[in-house]
């Protein structure tokens, strides 16, 4: 059976730099199979570049293929933007990681 629930924190900027960080981190999440949430916690994340956007985007793409997923603390600015770009879901989307601990936890 599979557990409750992985918070994934990213802190400081993502651009150009940091892709392959972020594609290793997507790599090691489809391997995961005993979790059945995931949270992506944007813990002081000040700004997502273009270039990271597209890196972001696939990681929901497989997060959604076998769990259930949470955003939580992105910048409103950063949140706005990526709502208009299609990159995140509002219905996925919460303040802190109270409030997306909270919206998993009825659906244990």
């Amino acid at each position: 059976s599979k557990g409750p629930i992985l918070v994934v924190t990213f802190v400081g900027e993502m651009n150009d730099a940091s892709i392959k960080t972020l594609e290793k981190c997507n790599a090691e999440l489809i391997a995961i199979k005993d979790v059945k949430f995931v949270i992506l916690y944007f813990r002081d994340t000040k700004r997502i570049s273009m270039d990271a956007i597209p890196v972001l985007a696939t990681m929901q793409k497989e997060i959604r293929k076998t769990h259930s997923l949470q955003i939580c603390s992105m910048a409103p600015d950063m949140r706005e933007k990526l709502k208009k770009q299609g990159v995140i879901r509002d219905a996925e989307m919460t303040n802190n990681l109270a409030d997306a601990i909270a919206a998993l936890k009825g659906r244990f």
